[in-house]
C-alpha cells in the first residue's frame, strides 16, 4: 500500500493507517537511541568483565601454587627427578639450628 492509496480509503481506515504511519515516523528517531544505549551497555559490560575475569597466566600461575598441572603437559620423569634432587639438596644444605 502507498501513501496514495490512503486516500481512496474510506475514513475510518484512512484515519487507522494515519495511525500507524505516525507511530512508525515517531518511533524511528528512538531505534538510533536505543543502538547508542545498547553500544554503550555492550562496552561496560566488556569493560567489567575484563576487571573480574582471570587471565591465562593468572590460572597458571594458582595452579602452580597449588601444585595442579591441569592445563599444561605433566613434565617428563627426567625434569621431575632433577627437582626431586635439586629439592633433597637444598634440605641437606641447610645447617640445623642450634639451641
Amino acid at each position: 500500500m502507498t501513501i496514495f492509496d490512503l486516500f481512496s480509503l474510506p475514513n475510518q481506515f484512512r484515519l487507522e493507517h494515519y495511525r500507524k504511519l505516525y507511530t512508525f515516523t515517531r518511533m524511528l528517531p528512538l531505534i538510533t537511541k536505543i543502538k547508542e544505549y545498547e553500544d554503550v551497555a555492550a562496552k561496560k559490560q566488556t569493560e567489567d568483565r575484563d576487571k573480574t575475569t582471570l587471565t591465562d597466566e593468572d590460572v597458571m600461575e594458582i595452579e602452580e601454587l597449588l601444585g595442579i598441572r591441569r592445563h599444561r603437559k605433566p613434565k617428563p620423569e627426567q625434569e621431575i627427578q632433577k627437582e626431586i634432587e635439586s629439592e633433597l639438596e637444598e634440605k641437606s644444605n641447610k645447617k640445623p639450628i642450634e639451641s
